[in-house]
């Protein structure tokens, strides 16, 4: 800290770190403080002691970024009253002090219970700037702690949604502030904390320590710095299994991911196991223990021994009974018992794997359906984007996205030219499903529903621009008939299926969703057996991608 008083300029310079940036496309909250020129949603006031900043009278100001000038509010000046009791003598010698505040309640309707730690985020984000554009000898991060909050209020002109986050000191302290000792590293200490705060499933397994996050030009995280996650080992010695469960659980998590011995203490994730190893931990509890648990309680008692301490009052699995042979119904029935809904049938096509088949064995061993794109795809991609330094040359596309049996499905040839694949392909798929669940549709006495949706028509335009702008009654039916709002109908139409028929679209969760609302279908008794599922073929078929952060 400096021993002689801080000139103004050298407060402007720290100040106008947090002048207006703006990236392109950055995300903005919705309420940011006018005072802080519309920029944050946290403010900075400065409290300046009475001659210590030259050219700056004491008092109570408030900083605008985009003008970037202070504005003043009051004489109070620097005032210990405002910080911690710890701090007193510091904040007492101190030049200036730096009060970040924010409302939480403001930003509420739109982050919910996120609000406050959005709002840290922030300050966090305009401290580091902060904290990168002052000389070190000027300025030094002290908390709050416990602070005088109606000596803030009076003083800053703060009402009571207003939450003060920390303070930045500095400026004209006499003596020698003596280096804070090293910290410490404890991996336990550090585990233990996050697992008094958070569910097993969120405590990292693998944790690194860094002397400062690496920052890009503007301030943020650079993610692309950060080193791999490497694990760190425990300091504590590994704990066996004390029961008999615990042995027998740990024997079954060895044995998947492939260790000797495995700590009862720790988490799954961090013992090696994945989540597809997950679910075969899920089948091998049933066989082995003979307990049915599902697999999102593995994620809840995420160590053995919390699990075996779960399995404990798990009731064994009896012999399930046969089923039950069921009428068909005219009208809806609301199920009465628990009962589980069975899947009974499975179809799919995906990127290298044709059928259900083939994508078990690619998982099993290890091999991806992505792959680098053919000389035809590359030259159908645009050369400014294919020569671009972050254009990857690689895409998921499935084979045969345009084989169809038109005469099968009652299609005429000219009509199935102009139908979408996707739905060709959904069409075709369902009819395998209950072929592959033993109900083919000629022979389906039951009402079958039907719950899909698909992704926007790109082959329609891509293969006829005309019709989307066409008036023809003939441009009206195609245009319709491809339309991702009528999958489902078309295929209980096609297929002559007697029960709900319900396009869904929610983006990326459309397959889920689906699957969701034909459980709900029958647990109503809206139907007796549910088709649900989604579709997606890009045109042109695989064209790559660019490298982003925070892409997908």
């Amino acid at each position: 800290f400096a021993r002689a008083p801080m000139p103004v300029a050298k407060l402007a310079t720290l100040l106008g770190a947090l002048r207006g940036l703006r990236l392109p496309g950055a995300a903005l909250s919705k309420h940011r403080y006018p005072s802080a020129g519309d920029l944050y949603p946290v403010q900075v006031y400065a409290l300046v002691a009475p001659g210590r900043v030259d050219g700056l009278a004491g008092g109570a100001w408030y900083y605008r970024p985009d003008q970037h000038r202070l504005v003043r509010l009051g004489d109070a000046g620097l005032d210990a009253r405002h910080h911690a009791v710890g701090n007193r003598a510091l904040v007492a010698g101190a030049a200036f002090a730096l009060v970040l505040a924010a409302r939480p309640e403001a930003i509420a309707p739109l982050y919910g219970p996120m609000a406050r730690d959005f709002c840290l985020l922030e300050a966090g984000h305009m401290g580091q700037l902060l904290m990168d554009a002052a000389p070190a000898e000027a300025i030094g991060l002290c908390p709050v702690g416990g602070v005088d909050y109606a000596a803030l209020r009076e003083t800053l002109r703060l009402t009571p949604e207003d939450w003060p986050l920390y303070t930045l000191v500095g400026g004209s302290i006499d003596g020698v502030v003596a280096e804070a000792a090293a910290p410490t590293f404890d991996v336990d200490a550090l585990r233990d904390a996050l697992a008094a705060e958070l569910p097993a499933y969120l405590v990292p397994a693998r944790i690194i320590a860094l002397d400062a996050l690496p920052l890009t030009a503007n301030g943020k995280v650079d993610r692309r710095a950060l080193p791999d996650p490497v694990a760190v080992a425990p300091t504590e010695a590994p704990v066996a299994p004390r029961t008999e469960i615990e042995a027998r659980v740990a024997r079954i998590i060895a044995a998947l991911v492939g260790v000797e011995a495995v700590d009862v203490r720790r988490n799954f994730y961090d013992l090696g196991a994945t989540w597809l190893q997950l679910v075969e931990l899920h089948h091998r509890l049933h066989d082995e223990l003979a307990v049915d648990v599902s697999v999102t309680e593995l994620f809840h008692h995420a160590t053995v021994a919390a699990l075996a301490a779960h399995l404990g009052d798990v009731a064994p699995v009896d012999a399930a009974p046969a089923p039950a042979v069921v009428a068909p119904v005219s009208a809806p029935q609301p199920a009465t018992t628990d009962d589980g809904i069975a899947i009974v049938g499975l179809a799919g096509r995906f990127p290298g794997a044709f059928d259900v088949a083939e994508l078990l064995e690619n998982l099993r061993a290890g091999r991806v359906g992505i792959r680098p794109l053919t000389a035809d795809a590359l030259a159908q991609v645009d050369p400014a984007r294919r020569e671009a330094p972050s254009f990857i040359a690689v895409g998921a596309s499935i084979e045969a996205p345009f084989a169809f049996d038109a005469e099968f499905f009652g299609y005429p040839p000219r009509e199935a030219e102009g139908v979408d694949p996707q739905i060709r392909l959904f069409l075709e798929h369902c009819h395998l499903a209950l072929e592959d669940a033993g109900c083919p549709p000629e022979r389906v006495a039951r009402r079958v529903g039907v719950f899909g949706g698909s992704s926007f028509n790109t082959y329609l335009s891509d293969r006829a621009p005309d019709v989307l702008s066409g008036i023809s009654a003939v441009h009206f039916q195609r245009f319709v008939g491809n339309d991702k709002d009528y999958v489902a109908t078309q295929v209980a139409y096609r297929l002559d299926l007697v029960g709900p028929a319900i396009g869904v679209q929610t983006a990326c969760s459309t397959s889920l969703v689906a699957v969701h609302l034909a459980c709900q279908s029958l647990r109503a008794g809206e139907c007796d057996v549910a088709l649900a599922g989604g579709v997606t073929v890009k045109m042109p078929r695989a064209n790559g991608h660019t490298s982003e952060v925070a892409g997908v």
